[in-house]
């Protein structure tokens, strides 16, 4: 017999696989001086900033503050702690709503 072992899981379960983490959402609070600077197919740097003494998941364009994201926040956030580096590709723009594809960068 062969005996690949797969399955997922692992120690912990509730580990994450940052360089796999990858998701949609849209850009929280955005800043509209930045958004209108926005085509889709823009890459924006994903960052933690300090905001009223709160840690948040900041999108950056060319330095600039573009929005916040709130989804997968825990997951990304502790990735970002760890060294890893996402990117947001602006995917869809419909007013304020600006949907980005998150990914890790590489």
């Amino acid at each position: 017999g062969t005996g690949s072992g797969g399955g997922f899981g692992g120690a912990g379960g509730s580990s994450v696989d940052c360089s796999t983490l990858a998701f949609e959402s849209y850009i929280n609070s955005p800043k509209s001086l930045e958004l209108a600077k926005l085509t889709v197919g823009t890459i924006l740097h994903v960052s933690l900033y300090d905001t009223q003494g709160i840690q948040v998941v900041g999108l950056f364009n060319n330095g600039n503050i573009v929005g916040g994201l709130v989804e997968q926040n825990v997951r990304i956030t502790k990735c970002l702690v760890e060294g890893f580096e996402f990117i947001a590709t602006v995917r869809e723009i419909n007013g304020a709503a600006v949907k980005v594809f998150v990914a890790p960068k590489g």
